[in-house]
């Protein structure tokens, strides 16, 4: 943690630099979507915005490839993304002026420095960003949620999870203790893969610390350099249960609704036998539900929508009703 103004100035710095280096790709991330997130909540009964007169923020839009295709679809919806990347909001800027569109904005801002003065947002996207900044801009991210989700606002905040997540620390420890940190991104991630085939090869335990050191070259191979860097190297990436999560969010008057990936709230998704036991072993309280199922699963992410505290009626009886009424689709 940064107790000092200063050093979250600095560390914030870092970070920017670090993703101007090597941005994302700035791509659509479907279950982020209003759309879905606003469906979802109507699957719980609670009631949404329509798109398409909606606000919408996204926090850490990146160059924007998440929300201008939204804000393109929903040309009478009013769009605001910030990020800290100057790099990246200018190529987002570009973007909307080569798209002729005038209800959305890309900003280069500090989540931390977003004011009251915004106003309600129906919508707030902030995907890939919890988990990978100091813990007061954590904080702040769920203090906009609070402060600025409207009456029937939804949120959709994505973490990397523990204890899931934490299956993967040994190779984040082990890049960040054998990598100089004073090579260009580009190169860092060039020196990450080849140690990953040497420690497949070279390692000699037998148990599960080889199984996954043997394992994650093909794993990782299927994710581009940007996710390896800013997962495994960054100096920040902090897995959160989602008991530690909404824990958080409560202090926000915020409550849990659900998860964009809704198919991963249905035990029965993960086998009959699993759903049986879970349920005869769980009271009817979605947080420890799905605390159990993190634990039992090893799920290392999620994307979590929260509301107005005041919103909330959600436990298992609703997601029962909601299995059965996907059964039958």
């Amino acid at each position: 943690m940064n107790d000092r103004p200063g050093q979250l100035d600095e560390s914030l710095v870092r970070i920017a630099e670090a993703y101007d280096e090597l941005p994302y790709e700035s791509k659509p991330f479907p279950q982020t979507h209003p759309a879905r997130t606003g469906a979802i909540a109507h699957l719980f009964g609670l009631s949404r915005v329509p798109l398409e007169r909606a606000r919408v923020l996204e926090l850490g839009c990146a160059a924007g490839g998440n929300i201008i295709p939204i804000a393109a679809r929903y040309p009478d919806a009013r769009f605001l993304g910030i990020d800290l990347g100057l790099k990246q909001v200018e190529e987002g800027r570009e973007r909307v002026a080569r798209a002729g569109l005038g209800n959305i904005e890309i900003r280069h801002q500090s989540i931390t420095d977003l004011g009251a003065e915004e106003g309600e947002f129906d919508y707030i996207i902030c995907h890939g960003v919890y988990s990978w900044v100091p813990e007061p801009v954590r904080e702040a991210i769920l203090a906009i949620c609070g402060r600025h989700l409207s009456a029937e606002g939804i949120a959709c905040v994505s973490y990397n999870v523990s204890p899931g997540w934490r299956l993967y620390q040994p190779l984040r420890d082990a890049f960040r203790l054998l990598i100089p940190g004073n090579h260009p991104p580009a190169t860092r991630v060039k020196m990450a893969r080849q140690l990953l085939d040497f420690m497949k090869e070279v390692s000699p335990d037998r148990g599960s610390y080889g199984d996954m050191l043997r394992a994650s070259p093909a794993r990782l191979a299927r994710y581009g350099d940007d996710y390896l860097f800013h997962d495994y190297m960054e100096e920040e990436n902090m897995p959160t249960s989602i008991s530690d999560f909404m824990s958080a969010a409560s202090r926000h008057g915020l409550g849990y609704l659900g998860e964009c990936d809704i198919d991963l709230m249905i035990a029965s998704n993960f086998g009959e036998d699993f759903a049986q036991r879970l349920a005869a072993r769980m009271t009817p309280d979605v947080l420890s539900y799905e605390q159990m199922i993190d634990v039992l699963t090893g799920r290392p992410f999620r994307s979590t929508l929260i509301v107005r505290q005041e919103r909330v009626g959600l436990h298992m009886a609703d997601v029962e009703q909601l299995l059965a009424i996907l059964h039958r689709l």
